[in-house]
């Protein structure tokens, strides 16, 4: 067995997955769930967690959405970005590839499971307010996660950096930042 001399990391995947808000034209909702187990224990997530030993980061990500929220067959899942900020868990050094993910139908589909206390659904809204700075808001009855966050472009793409965040574990405000930021694009360029 070969020996590294570099400390490896542990691999995560995180889901975004995003549905259309019937009641709000042109609206979204994201689906979140409520950690049951420490860190962060009693916080909203992403759906996700830990690449097993002979697995690919792809096949994680559709694994752990499936186990806490019953989510298996998404319209479609495409890889967004890979987040690896140090200190971004605290648990350890962790890498996550984060996915985004459209659900046309999802009445009936979401439960709660594995680590997950609670699966559900909030509407989200995330817009630019001007000097390069943008909000985020989820509800979903008395629950309201909030973030705001600053931009620049550098080359094609949008760098976010969070200015602010309330409710949302680990760095899952930074990922829903860029992930909302995608899929608002993505559905723009069908739309026209």
């Amino acid at each position: 067995m070969y020996e590294y001399e570099w400390s490896m990391p542990n691999m995560t995947a995180d889901i975004a997955v995003f549905t259309k808000n019937k009641e709000v034209e042109g609206g979204l909702k994201l689906l979140l769930i409520k950690r049951g187990l420490d860190p962060f224990k009693g916080c909203y997530a992403l759906p996700g967690g830990f690449v097993e030993e002979g697995e690919t980061v792809d096949h994680a990500a559709s694994r752990e959405l499936m186990e806490e929220t019953g989510v298996d067959k998404p319209d479609f899942i495409n890889q967004l970005r890979t987040f690896s900020e140090p200190g971004r868990d605290p648990r350890g050094w962790t890498i996550t590839g984060t996915y985004i993910a459209m659900l046309s139908n999802p009445e009936n589909k979401v439960h709660a499971g594995d680590d997950a206390k609670e699966a559900k659904w909030f509407d989200i809204t995330f817009e630019n307010t001007g000097d390069n700075k943008w909000e985020l808001k989820l509800v979903n009855g008395d629950d309201v996660l909030t973030a705001s966050y600053v931009s620049c472009k550098n080359g094609i793409a949008t760098d976010f950096e969070v200015t602010s965040s309330n409710g949302l574990a680990f760095d899952h405000s930074l990922i829903v930042g860029y992930a909302a930021y995608k899929i608002q694009s993505v559905l723009r360029h069908m739309e026209a």
